[in-house]
């Protein structure tokens, strides 16, 4: 914190402020936990009987006290099962829907439909190719 002060704020810091006595140097260089000075046993005893006051749990001076547990909600509520049989799946129960449901005249309107699509496609590949076959030997029969 001292060599923060020194190099960006041009400041020489004499003690930490809002530190407790014996623990306001700036010469002290804290890394993490390293070099951090230690809890004597009286602190400690004072935190631990407040908590024990308070009801709180222990908490180091300097740092912000815990926050209150959120409010736990109340489970929600639900009234019935969407499916009672539990030997069928609901994809099973969803394929039985009419929606879904085998109709042999719908799948043979389908299959004509794209053998139809599918003749066609061929027929304009088919006259595509004999239009270049045409084209290059119209261009052989020049050359």
């Amino acid at each position: 914190m001292g060599l923060h002060m020194t190099t960006v704020h041009h400041e020489t810091l004499k003690a930490v402020p809002n530190a407790e006595f014996g623990r306001d140097d700036p010469t002290i260089n804290i890394q993490g936990t390293k070099n951090a000075p230690l809890f004597d046993d009286e602190q400690i005893k004072r935190m631990r009987e407040a908590a024990q006051a308070g009801g709180l749990p222990m908490v180091p001076p300097g740092m912000p006290p815990p926050l209150a547990p959120a409010p736990v909600a109340a489970p929600l509520q639900f009234n019935g099962l969407v499916y009672s049989d539990d030997a069928v799946s609901p994809e099973e129960k969803r394929a039985a829907l009419d929606k879904y449901k085998y109709d042999p005249s719908a799948v043979k309107q389908k299959l004509s439909a794209l053998d139809a699509s599918i003749a066609e496609r061929l027929k304009a590949a088919l006259a595509q190719r004999a239009a270049i076959a045409a084209a290059t030997v119209e261009v052989g029969e020049v050359v």
